[in-house]
């Protein structure tokens, strides 16, 4: 059941393994437990060129891990907030990693 409908909440502020942040986005059913997640906070928790992360694919971290969301925040976590999200397209010119 958990799988089907995620751990993550979409729109969460989901703080990764690697220190990045950024917003949980819709997934596929099949992956709710490693969401996509749209980076746009550094390891430093500033501001950085939005890039969405699968955490569900092999693709690693700087440090060298499998990227995994290690928090959730409340919304205005390091400045972002869900409102300023609303009308995100996935379909826009984010450098996917994946």
């Amino acid at each position: 059941f958990i799988e089907s409908i995620g751990v993550y909440p979409i729109g969460s502020i989901a703080e990764l393994n690697s220190g990045e942040a950024g917003i949980v986005l819709p997934t596929d059913i099949n992956n709710g437990l490693r969401p996509l997640v749209l980076v746009t906070r550094d390891s430093n928790k500033a501001y950085c060129d939005a890039k969405i992360v699968d955490t569900n694919a092999e693709t690693q971290a700087e440090n060298g891990r499998p990227y995994m969301i290690s928090a959730l925040h409340p919304d205005g976590t390091y400045g972002l907030k869900l409102e300023d999200f609303r009308n995100i397209n996935k379909n826009k010119d984010y450098k996917s990693i994946s």
